[in-house]
């Protein structure tokens, strides 16, 4: 229909895609980037993050959803201390891969 508005739903979608980060922007950093994912979360943004960042360490947090920080707290300061800690020593593939299973 000409005259028909966009739903509520549809403009946030819009928009949330409209603030997207270019997929060059992550190609561009240079630095060490965590990245961590809970199993339970059924996005597929951990993985995107993964292929898009040149030094990326990507980790599964066991029993966490997208709220890691509220889910598992204990398993996010481990795994952050751990990373900032040894930096270039950091191994994902050091233990499981899996924080706290």
């Amino acid at each position: 229909m000409a005259g028909a508005r966009a739903s509520g739903g549809d403009r946030f979608r819009r928009a949330r895609r409209a603030r997207r980060l270019p997929d060059e922007a992550f190609r561009a950093i240079k630095r060490p980037v965590l990245v961590l994912s809970g199993t339970k979360d059924g996005s597929d943004a951990g993985n995107r993050y993964r292929t898009l960042l040149p030094d990326c360490h990507f980790m599964f947090v066991y029993d966490a959803g997208r709220a890691i920080a509220a889910e598992r707290p204990e398993a996010l300061a481990y795994i952050a201390l751990e990373f900032l800690e040894r930096r270039n020593l950091f191994l994902v593939s050091r233990e499981s891969g899996m924080a706290f299973p």
